[in-house]
């Protein structure tokens, strides 16, 4: 009776749990590029009981429920919705990698391949951290950066288009001069000098692949290498850091992953991908899960009040 205290008082504490991590998906619904969490539960290992005859030898019995734990919460990277607002720096991801290229480049990974843009926190002292939230904007200092102050990362351009060198943050303030900024549908990030029109200076976007891999890669897989998307963790809002030991894999630096199988549309965003009804759905499932446990629990106390007080005043 003991140990379903135990088993019902862990149920309630993953119940609370679960309704914790929708409660956050929930407070993100507006939230540009967001991606949704998910709570993952798992069971405490069974145990073996047996009792012990008078000569000390174990009489096995079976085995006993110890109860559930929240193992780990993980994200969801299904696309958000588009949307248009016709704003010249905004910028969206269109779904993941395109397959047909990559199935040119690659063959046959196992998993889709999911790009995020890459940023500098501010204040991070060059740290690097990956988003999909394409409201970009200038900052006071002339950089391009997100609505939260991120420095938006940006590549050179080599003279066959490629990028080349190290992601750097990107200034439209040239000595006094500003010039305007552009981006166009393959990532390409134009500078026009008002004066000059008919001259830009060009860079890329530093877009990072990550592989939507639940599992370890398959033998053969030509993405074994390329870092998992599972190992971006939540940083700030709608911003991620990778904690993995491999290094990011920029899109068009090493012929793995052509520019062509990046998909953007500017004047436009991505939304969260929190499901309201889903996420609704699942919180009143996580609150009868709580609740049903909380029965439990009263029903196992009262028990052990009878049994304590009651029996025995025959």
């Amino acid at each position: 009776m003991l140990r379903g205290l135990n088993a019902a008082a862990s149920g309630m504490i993953a119940g609370w749990r679960r309704q914790e991590v929708l409660a956050e998906n929930l407070s993100n619904l507006e939230t540009p590029g967001y991606k949704a969490d998910e709570a993952v539960s798992r069971a405490f290992p069974e145990m073996l009981i047996a009792r012990l005859r008078d000569d000390g030898a174990p009489v096995p019995l079976g085995s006993t429920y110890n109860g559930v734990y929240i193992h780990e919460t993980v994200p969801r990277f299904t696309p958000g919705a588009v949307v248009q607002t016709g704003r010249p720096l905004d910028v969206a991801i269109l779904d993941h990698l395109d397959p047909e290229v990559l199935r040119a480049t690659l063959g046959a990974p196992s998993a889709s391949a999911v790009p995020f843009f890459a940023v500098q926190p501010a204040g991070g002292g060059g740290n690097i951290a990956f988003t999909r939230d394409g409201r970009f904007t200038l900052d006071p200092d002339g950089y391009l950066a997100t609505m939260q102050g991120d420095r938006v990362l940006v590549f050179d351009e080599d003279a066959f288009g490629r990028p080349t060198g190290a992601p750097h943050p990107l200034s439209v303030d040239f000595g006094g001069a500003y010039y305007a900024l552009t981006i166009d549908t393959d990532g390409r990030v134009r500078l026009t000098d008002p004066g000059a029109p008919e001259y830009a200076l060009t860079y890329r976007l530093a877009t990072a692949v990550f592989m939507n891999r639940p599992y370890p890669a398959p033998a053969g897989d030509p993405t074994a290498n390329v870092p998992n998307a599972y190992d971006l963790v939540k940083d700030e809002g709608n911003r991620l850091a990778f904690r993995g030991g491999a290094q990011p894999v920029w899109i068009g630096v090493d012929g793995r992953f052509p520019s062509a199988a990046l998909r953007l549309m500017p004047g436009a965003y991505e939304a969260s991908n929190v499901d309201t009804a889903e996420a609704m759905t699942q919180a009143l499932a996580a609150y009868r899960y709580y609740e049903a446990n909380q029965r439990a629990l009263l029903t196992i106390d009262q028990t052990l009040a009878r049994l304590v007080n009651d029996v025995g005043k025959v």
